[in-house]
Protein backbone atom coordinates (compact mmCIF):
# COMPACT_ATOMS: atom_id res chain seq x y z
CA UNK A 1 0.00 0.00 0.00
CA UNK A 2 1.01 3.49 -0.73
CA UNK A 3 0.25 6.76 -2.36
CA UNK A 4 1.60 6.06 -5.62
CA UNK A 5 -0.10 4.35 -8.87
CA UNK A 6 0.37 0.75 -8.36
CA UNK A 7 -1.18 0.42 -12.58
CA UNK A 8 -1.79 2.84 -15.11
CA UNK A 9 -4.29 2.22 -17.82
CA UNK A 10 -3.62 2.36 -21.39
CA UNK A 11 -5.95 5.57 -21.45
CA UNK A 12 -4.33 7.16 -18.26
CA UNK A 13 -6.96 5.83 -15.29
CA UNK A 14 -4.85 4.27 -12.66
CA UNK A 15 -5.15 2.10 -9.58
CA UNK A 16 -4.21 3.08 -6.12
CA UNK A 17 -4.08 0.39 -3.77
CA UNK A 18 -4.11 2.29 0.41
CA UNK A 19 -3.79 1.05 3.98
CA UNK A 20 -7.61 0.12 5.02
CA UNK A 21 -7.92 2.90 7.17
CA UNK A 22 -5.25 5.77 5.24
CA UNK A 23 -4.35 8.51 7.39
CA UNK A 24 -5.55 12.12 5.85
CA UNK A 25 -1.73 12.56 4.37
CA UNK A 26 -1.90 9.43 2.62
CA UNK A 27 -4.62 10.10 0.92
CA UNK A 28 -3.71 13.32 0.40
CA UNK A 29 -0.49 12.44 -1.59
CA UNK A 30 -2.42 9.82 -3.43
CA UNK A 31 -4.88 12.31 -4.46
CA UNK A 32 -2.04 14.80 -5.72
CA UNK A 33 -0.40 11.99 -7.38
CA UNK A 34 -3.74 11.29 -9.22
CA UNK A 35 -3.73 14.91 -10.39
CA UNK A 36 -6.66 15.77 -8.38
CA UNK A 37 -5.82 19.62 -6.58
CA UNK A 38 -7.08 20.80 -3.04
CA UNK A 39 -10.51 22.30 -2.85
CA UNK A 40 -9.03 24.56 -0.36
CA UNK A 41 -5.22 24.26 0.47
CA UNK A 42 -4.21 25.47 4.21
CA UNK A 43 -1.44 28.13 3.98
CA UNK A 44 -1.09 28.68 7.99
CA UNK A 45 -2.80 27.32 10.94
CA UNK A 46 -3.47 23.52 12.25
CA UNK A 47 -7.00 21.93 10.78
CA UNK A 48 -6.17 18.76 13.24
CA UNK A 49 -7.24 17.20 10.00
CA UNK A 50 -11.01 18.44 11.38
CA UNK A 51 -11.62 21.33 9.11
CA UNK A 52 -13.26 20.13 5.96
CA UNK A 53 -14.63 21.86 2.93
CA UNK A 54 -16.73 21.14 0.48
CA UNK A 55 -17.10 23.46 -3.41
CA UNK A 56 -19.91 24.18 -5.43
CA UNK A 57 -21.61 26.40 -7.62
CA UNK A 58 -24.31 28.18 -7.03
CA UNK A 59 -27.26 29.32 -9.36
CA UNK A 60 -25.70 32.71 -10.15
CA UNK A 61 -22.31 30.97 -10.99
CA UNK A 62 -20.50 31.73 -8.01
CA UNK A 63 -18.20 29.55 -6.34
CA UNK A 64 -19.60 28.35 -2.98
CA UNK A 65 -17.43 26.36 0.02
CA UNK A 66 -19.01 24.64 2.88
CA UNK A 67 -16.22 24.87 5.69
CA UNK A 68 -17.00 22.74 9.13
CA UNK A 69 -14.60 22.45 11.88
CA UNK A 70 -15.57 18.80 13.41
CA UNK A 71 -13.35 18.98 16.45
CA UNK A 72 -15.28 18.96 19.93
CA UNK A 73 -12.78 19.78 22.61
CA UNK A 74 -10.81 21.91 21.46
CA UNK A 75 -10.02 25.65 21.14
CA UNK A 76 -10.98 27.71 17.73
CA UNK A 77 -9.11 27.19 14.60
CA UNK A 78 -7.46 30.40 12.95
CA UNK A 79 -6.42 29.23 9.72
CA UNK A 80 -5.58 31.22 6.46
CA UNK A 81 -6.78 29.50 3.65
CA UNK A 82 -6.61 29.74 -0.27
CA UNK A 83 -8.98 28.94 -2.48
CA UNK A 84 -7.47 28.20 -6.03
CA UNK A 85 -9.49 29.42 -9.34
CA UNK A 86 -12.39 31.83 -7.70
CA UNK A 87 -12.16 35.92 -7.71
CA UNK A 88 -13.80 38.44 -5.80
CA UNK A 89 -14.55 38.96 -1.80
CA UNK A 90 -15.19 36.03 0.34
CA UNK A 91 -18.57 36.38 1.94
CA UNK A 92 -19.35 34.54 5.26
CA UNK A 93 -22.58 33.16 5.81
CA UNK A 94 -22.99 32.33 9.42
CA UNK A 95 -26.83 30.24 9.39
CA UNK A 96 -26.73 30.05 13.46
CA UNK A 97 -26.41 33.75 13.34
CA UNK A 98 -28.07 34.76 10.30
CA UNK A 99 -25.06 36.64 9.28
CA UNK A 100 -23.29 37.49 6.54
CA UNK A 101 -19.81 39.11 7.22
CA UNK A 102 -16.08 39.57 5.59
CA UNK A 103 -12.87 38.35 6.31
CA UNK A 104 -9.44 39.89 5.89
CA UNK A 105 -9.04 38.55 1.75
CA UNK A 106 -6.63 39.37 -1.29
CA UNK A 107 -6.96 38.59 -4.69
CA UNK A 108 -3.89 36.97 -6.40
CA UNK A 109 -3.09 35.66 -9.86
CA UNK A 110 -4.36 32.04 -8.98
CA UNK A 111 -7.08 32.47 -6.62
CA UNK A 112 -8.61 33.93 -3.53
CA UNK A 113 -6.60 33.69 -0.13
CA UNK A 114 -8.33 34.80 3.39
CA UNK A 115 -8.43 34.47 7.14
CA UNK A 116 -11.17 33.00 8.95
CA UNK A 117 -11.40 31.46 12.37
CA UNK A 118 -13.54 28.86 13.74
CA UNK A 119 -14.99 27.90 16.98
CA UNK A 120 -15.34 23.81 17.23
CA UNK A 121 -18.45 22.29 15.74
CA UNK A 122 -19.00 25.79 13.47
CA UNK A 123 -19.80 25.26 10.23
CA UNK A 124 -19.98 28.63 7.78
CA UNK A 125 -20.30 29.22 3.69
CA UNK A 126 -18.38 31.19 2.03
CA UNK A 127 -19.59 32.54 -1.49
CA UNK A 128 -16.82 34.80 -3.21
CA UNK A 129 -17.41 37.24 -5.85
CA UNK A 130 -18.93 39.51 -3.49
CA UNK A 131 -18.95 43.69 -3.34
CA UNK A 132 -16.53 43.59 -0.16
CA UNK A 133 -19.27 45.63 1.42
CA UNK A 134 -20.12 43.62 4.30
CA UNK A 135 -19.21 44.12 8.20
CA UNK A 136 -16.46 42.24 9.21
CA UNK A 137 -16.58 38.78 10.92
CA UNK A 138 -17.14 39.13 14.86
CA UNK A 139 -14.56 36.31 16.24
CA UNK A 140 -13.43 35.85 20.01
CA UNK A 141 -10.17 37.36 19.06
CA UNK A 142 -11.92 40.18 17.65
CA UNK A 143 -14.46 41.21 19.39
CA UNK A 144 -17.36 44.69 18.31
CA UNK A 145 -15.63 47.80 19.11
CA UNK A 146 -18.13 49.18 20.95
CA UNK A 147 -21.00 47.51 22.87
CA UNK A 148 -24.84 48.70 23.89
CA UNK A 149 -25.19 48.98 27.81
CA UNK A 150 -28.78 48.08 28.83
CA UNK A 151 -31.06 47.99 32.14
CA UNK A 152 -31.36 44.92 33.43
CA UNK A 153 -34.23 43.90 34.00
CA UNK A 154 -34.38 43.79 38.05
CA UNK A 155 -33.13 47.77 37.54
CA UNK A 156 -35.70 48.91 35.70
CA UNK A 157 -38.42 46.63 37.70
CA UNK A 158 -37.60 48.06 41.21
CA UNK A 159 -38.47 51.73 39.93
CA UNK A 160 -42.36 50.95 39.31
Amino acid sequence: PGPKACRTGKQGGRTYFLAEKPTPRELAAALADAGVPPVVQVVKGDTGDWVHALRRVDREGREVLLIANQNTNQAARALSLKVPGVKGAPEVMDAMRGEIASVPWRQEADGVSFDLTLEPIESVLVRFGGADERPPRLTAAAPPAAAWLTQSPSASASRW
